[in-house]
């Protein structure tokens, strides 16, 4: 239309919608605005100078999740148009796309990232925007929670295996068998969801499938049931909620270190800026790290229970968390957010306090919530 404009026209409402939903859309690093018209003259005229975009919101507490939390941040920062629901999320576009594949956004997507594959096989990309980063790392919670329903099986060429029915049945009782149809109705085979007895995705099934012990690829060799042991010790940890959120949150890989940024490229180096020396995933940033070593130096008791090198942080936790009465999961919990909040000040350029203070500000913390906790307890 004019330079920088461009009119795109759309097939129905729902594709707009879903293009919509999706924004902030960037090309070649730049940021794509854009604005709804039933008017093509009207274009060049309209306001480009505004664009919506989505925050995430860190560390919030648990019990401040809440619409009114992400409404009274996001008014701080501009016009809130919507607080997002949790249905709305990257594995929830992903199972649309492959449901809808003649949409105009699954098109769009296809022909840019995943033109020789489907969406389940695409690779990262360093030009990808925001919201294909997000579908992006959402597509192995739908891979592994999908199944075919069978229709008339021309997806996967199934059929009746003759050779066992065969030798499993009498000849009459045999050909009788293979002439049923796999269905009388023959609908096109379909994508289900397993998690549902519906067949349609939710976010809280796949919740329920992300921390369940078969999607966690970092969940040890252990048994089941010791797996579900720990979880359940994680939770009845003595100390604030907040802590907890933290704790388990590093279990589970989902600090935003410098590893876990660099492989979103958010962040062009994954070396810790502390040490400089070597790539600051959970276990570096809150334990192995030489910058904070003096930290765990200072409890005798620390480094006759971990392993010399352990794989993650959830296999360094464990090793307290038999030993409840002397408190040592929870010093070491609270001790790790306090090395995670320094870390996060230097960052930042906010005041810190000496690294070799750490453990008896944990102490604290410890002392004080006990204290508020026997309190509460003998006022019921």
């Amino acid at each position: 239309m004019r330079d920088n404009i461009l009119l795109f026209k759309f097939e129905d409402y729902l594709n707009l919608d879903h293009v919509l939903e999706l924004e902030p859309w960037s090309y070649d690093k730049h940021l794509v605005v854009f604005q709804r018209t039933l008017v093509s003259e009207a274009a060049p005229s309209l306001d480009y100078s505004r664009s919506s975009f989505w925050i995430q919101l860190h560390n919030v507490p648990a019990h401040l999740l809440t619409t009114e939390t992400g409404d009274s941040v996001g008014r701080t920062l501009g016009r809130v148009l919507q607080v997002t629901d949790p249905e709305d999320d990257g594995a929830k576009q992903v199972w649309w796309m492959m449901n809808n594949p003649d949409s105009l956004c699954h098109r769009v997507f296809k022909a840019i990232f995943f033109r020789n594959c489907s969406i389940l096989e695409a690779r990262d990309s360093i030009v990808g925007s925001y919201a294909w980063k997000s579908i992006l790392s959402a597509k192995d919670v739908i891979r592994r929670g999908m199944v075919w329903r069978v229709g008339t099986g021309e997806r996967d060429h199934i059929r009746w295996n003759e050779e066992v029915v065969r030798n499993l049945f009498l000849p009459h009782e045999a050909e009788s068998i293979l002439a049923i149809p796999l269905s009388l109705r023959r609908p096109s085979d379909r994508i289900a969801w397993k998690h549902t007895p519906s067949g349609m995705f939710t976010t809280s099934s796949a919740y329920k499938l992300i921390v369940s012990r078969d999607y966690m690829p970092n969940a040890g060799s252990s048994s089941v049931e010791n797996k579900k042991k720990f979880w359940k010790s994680l939770w009845q940890l003595r100390v604030p909620n907040k802590i907890k959120h933290f704790v388990w949150k590093a279990c589970n890989e989902a600090l935003p270190t410098k590893t876990n940024l660099h492989h979103r490229h958010v962040a062009d180096s994954d070396i810790c800026d502390l040490c400089g020396e070597l790539p600051e995933d959970t276990v570096h940033a809150l334990w192995s790290c030489k910058h904070i070593a003096c930290v765990w130096s200072s409890l005798e008791w620390f480094h006759q229970s971990v392993p010399v090198q352990p794989v993650n942080f959830r296999e360094l936790l464990a090793r307290f968390m038999p030993s409840q009465d002397e408190y040592k999961a929870e010093i070491f919990a609270i001790a790790g957010w306090c090395v995670w909040n320094r870390r996060n000040a230097i960052h930042f350029n906010r005041a810190i306090r000496p690294v070799d203070s750490i453990c008896k500000e944990a102490d604290n913390i410890l002392q004080e919530f006990l204290h508020a906790w026997e309190v509460e307890l003998s006022h019921p």
